[in-house]
């Protein structure tokens, strides 16, 4: 096998590790916060600036935020996630945050000071995703819908990706 061969596999070969790793890691070092709203809610107002600034502080935390009103679909994650964190879902309030094993209903200089402590641990050691209780919940809920899921993440695509790279790697060795 000549050079250009050897080159072209390495290449196309890292290409696609890079492409499956990306992913991955920036799923494992994204801590993110979760809240729910209401629109009219001054609570809500002050928390969103509040994590704004977290936001600037924390190089790797993501604020996923939604709101509740005319909006069913995030109606339902709220009163999931509200079910899986034990909370009574009769007396929710707003804002609610949700943060790796913790929820906050309501906000508050005390509530404020209690997520930012939390964001600061979790920067330090591994904290449970969000992402993977939602998941759960899902799952326990029966809510996961076809529309919903990621065909990039499933091993079958990733497996065909593999295939097709290797075909080509072939096809590029038998043409060089």
């Amino acid at each position: 096998m000549d050079n250009k061969k050897i080159i072209l596999i390495a290449c196309l070969f890292l290409l696609l590790l890079v492409g499956f790793m990306v992913p991955v890691l920036a799923e494992e070092t994204t801590n993110q916060i979760y809240i729910f709203y209401s629109q009219s809610c001054s609570y809500a107002d002050q928390a969103m600036l509040f994590l704004g600034q977290l936001i600037s502080k924390y190089a790797n935390l993501t604020i996923h935020s939604f709101a509740t009103e005319d909006n069913q679909d995030n109606e339902k994650m709220f009163f999931l996630l509200a079910q899986s964190y034990g909370l009574d879902l009769n007396n929710l309030v707003y804002p609610t945050i949700f943060f790796s094993d913790q929820v906050w209903p309501g906000f508050d200089n005390n509530i404020a000071r209690q997520i930012e402590q939390q964001v600061a641990r979790c920067q330090q050691i591994n904290c449970p995703s969000l992402a993977d209780r939602i998941k759960i919940a899902q799952q326990d809920n029966n809510l996961i819908s076809n529309d919903k899921v990621s065909v990039t993440n499933s091993p079958i695509f990733k497996i065909g990706i593999v295939l097709l790279v290797l075909i080509l790697l072939i096809f590029l060795m038998t043409k060089l």
